[in-house]
């Protein structure tokens, strides 16, 4: 009976906001505020579902993922008798007991858990993150409705039809039970801070001192309960209270560590990064430095995935247009032979918006053009392409006037000439080289226009370079 209810529940508030708008006092609210209002009268579990839905700019409009951004995850907390059974049934033991000082008031509540803050004599303060009971339960039944409603909505839309709703819902709740696994979230905290505290602090240099990471307590962490390092900081979308406060260095703080998992992926090697660096999930802390919370999910590429989406990069920046269609059919197992004349006027149009355009929608573009011609494309072109787009809003809200573009060009070029390097490296270039020393001869100053001319503009270079290796 209570499935019913709440098949009946979200059913109702889908026609009510997606079919017969226009019958209501909702007949002129865009998608995104009609989605948005959807999500907030159906629960957490659509909040969720609808913050996603809120990076998706391959499946939405930029204005429709900014009305769904709105979205606050913030709910009641849930009644305290609630944490003490799950302490219980996980440690045997009430909370009080394991912690000193521990209140029973949360300073955090959210659709996923609920956060308190603790002494130990170990580890002095924590932050002691508590599951919310039955939201697995709830995810799983939730997204098994919104599938059968997913197929009857199909029948009646054309533009639903082209998009297969499935495995965008299968994608969402994947996301969703990653992220409410909490030993999950532990190896994805250890792995992320070895990663730019460990192996790759050659790669990213003086930048890593700059990202801080909480320290995981195992023995004091379960299935339902995680508990860390309590990291004292505010958080991004409260900057406007430390503007004028000489201690922090707001600007410094996103662009050095942004500018870490930049030359992280540039660099080829495996790359690991926060898969939801909302506004809500980092503190600026002072001196320049920035701490990531909430490692629910962690987007990781292989070496393999690594540099196939920097080459695709690379060749969007470069407008090489041959350089990115053969890219990003590689990148999404798509044969190049079949697609390539087909998808080749919309990557062209394509790579005249991204001139104009902020880095954060530039694998989402794509994204859209397979769509529009049924080429599936591969799960981590999502997961970077949302990170891209969070990022890039990022930087509207605490930077308004750059982008992603404007504080990492300098990146890019280092890339582009890396690359450049690169195909030297692979190519035979002695009849290169002989021509060029017969032009030298009539012309000393050539090689030092051309030197300065290819330094200054690497992109240039490698069209270029492209260009006489297929001559």
């Amino acid at each position: 009976m209570k499935k019913i209810r709440r098949s009946l529940q979200i059913s109702f508030t889908s026609i009510k906001y997606l079919v017969l708008y226009k019958l209501t006092r909702h007949r002129n609210k865009t998608l995104g505020t009609r989605l948005r209002l959807a999500c907030e009268e159906l629960g957490f579990v659509f909040i969720k579902i609808g913050q996603i839905l809120s990076t998706r700019y391959e499946l939405l409009s930029r204005e429709d993922c900014t009305e769904l951004q709105k979205l606050l995850d913030s709910v009641p907390p849930i009644p305290y008798e609630q944490v003490e059974k799950i302490f219980l049934e996980d440690f045997k033991v009430t909370p009080e007991t394991i912690f000193q000082n521990w209140n029973p008031i949360p300073i955090a509540s959210a659709s996923v858990a609920q956060v308190y803050k603790a002494h130990t004599l170990k580890y002095g303060d924590v932050a002691v993150k508590v599951r919310r009971p039955d939201i697995e339960k709830n995810i799983r039944s939730d997204l098994a409705i919104l599938k059968r409603l997913g197929k009857i909505a199909q029948l009646f839309s054309k533009d639903l039809r082209q998009i297969n709703l499935n495995e965008v819902f299968n994608q969402i709740e994947s996301w969703l039970l990653t992220e409410i696994d909490f030993r999950n979230e532990a190896d994805n905290l250890d792995r992320i801070s070895n990663s730019y505290h460990g192996k790759m602090r050659e790669v990213i240099g003086e930048y890593a001192d700059n990202m801080v990471f909480a320290k995981v307590y195992r023995d004091f962490s379960s299935d339902q309960v995680i508990t860390m390092e309590f990291i004292e900081g505010i958080p991004v979308r409260n900057f406007k209270s430390i503007e004028n406060n000489p201690l922090y260095n707001i600007k410094g703080s996103i662009k050095s560590s942004m500018g870490a998992i930049m030359k992280m992926w540039l660099n080829g090697d495996e790359f690991a990064f926060h898969g939801d660096p909302y506004p809500s999930n980092l503190l600026i802390l002072p001196h320049g430095k920035l701490a990531f919370l909430d490692f629910g999910l962690l987007g990781y590429l292989s070496k393999k995935d690594t540099r196939e989406t920097r080459d695709l990069l690379l060749a969007i920046y470069a407008q090489d247009l041959e350089a990115t269609i053969r890219t990003a059919l590689k990148m999404c197992g798509a044969s190049y032979e079949k697609y390539r004349s087909r998808i080749r006027e919309d990557v062209k149009k394509y790579l005249e918006t991204t001139k104009d355009s902020a880095m954060g929608f530039w694998f989402t573009g794509i994204a859209r053009i397979f769509i529009k011609h049924g080429i599936p494309f591969a799960y981590h072109v999502i997961l970077i392409g949302r990170m891209q787009a969070i990022v890039e809003g990022l930087f509207e809200t605490v930077i308004p006037g750059t982008t992603t573009i404007d504080a990492f060009g300098d990146e890019m070029k280092r890339g582009l000439r890396q690359q450049i390097f690169n195909n030297l490296l692979e190519t035979d270039l002695s009849p290169i080289f002989y021509a060029l020393s017969e032009q030298t001869k009539k012309s000393p100053k050539l090689i030092a226009g051309l030197i300065d001319t290819y330094f200054n503009d690497p992109a240039r270079a490698l069209r270029d370079f492209r260009t006489i290796i297929r001559a």
